[in-house]
């Protein structure tokens, strides 16, 4: 990812998630954020699929790295993140949890 004039390797095992503001989507990794210009659609496009999953319109998720799923609140906490859900996520993550026991 470019940050400011230069280019970093970010990790996929290392992004716990993602959150959009505006043009710009900022990676929240394990010791830092990383915040650069780029759609959240976009950023999808580069991700895979069965690792990663858009769960709410502003939020993207790493599925491994969940802590803990809240039901009544459709919610799930990613270091110590509360991040919200819509609907078709919680079904997928709910069959995620199912699959992996």
């Amino acid at each position: 990812m470019k940050r400011q004039e230069s280019y970093e390797k970010i990790f996929l095992k290392d992004i716990l998630y993602v959150k959009a503001e505006g043009d710009y989507v900022t990676c929240f990794l394990q010791d830092e954020k990383i915040t650069f210009r780029m759609s959240l659609c976009r950023l999808m496009q580069l991700l895979p699929a069965p690792v990663f999953l858009r769960v709410h319109r502003s939020y993207v998720i790493q599925l491994d790295k969940i802590e803990k799923i809240n039901l009544q609140d459709s919610t799930v906490v990613i270091d110590k993140t509360i991040i919200p859900l819509n609907r078709a996520s919680r079904k997928i993550i709910m069959e995620y949890i199912t699959r992996i026991g």
